[in-house]
């Protein structure tokens, strides 16, 4: 119980500082895909509190990532067609910056991540995005 414990105040911790610092509300719901859009994450409550607390801190990358004043044009392939090289390639860099991000601010809000089983679930998605990105 104490690691529950422990997740569950991880991820209240982070949920404070994206509605705090970056006005994102985040919602947990089992009905939903893990997703961040406008002012709103949304985290599929069925993962396991350990999957929760990654998708929720990718999540919170992708607001870091999006909001940074040279997105545009760090990323412009994503304003091309969704089938282009272009998008598909800035898609697979932003994925993997979100990851980068979302554990520098894991270790900015000193949550302590198993790094074992955050490159396990980084690696898979990230793996995902490849095989979508080369049609595989």
């Amino acid at each position: 119980m104490q690691e529950e414990e422990r997740l569950r105040s991880q991820i209240e911790k982070i949920e404070e500082y994206l509605e705090e610092k970056k006005n994102v509300v985040v919602v947990f719901d089992r009905k939903v895909g893990n997703f961040y859009c406008g002012n709103v994450i949304t985290v599929n409550s069925c993962q396991n509190l350990t999957y929760q607390l990654h998708t929720l801190l990718h999540e919170a990358g992708h607001v870091l990532v999006r909001r940074d004043k040279t997105f545009d044009q760090k990323y412009p392939g994503l304003q091309k067609r969704k089938n282009s090289k272009s998008f598909k390639l800035d898609t697979l860099k932003e994925e993997f910056e979100a990851w980068e991000r979302g554990h520098k601010l894991a270790k900015r809000l000193q949550i302590g991540l198993d790094e074992t089983k955050w490159k396990k679930h980084s690696e898979q998605c990230l793996y995902d995005y490849v095989k979508w990105a080369t049609n595989g």
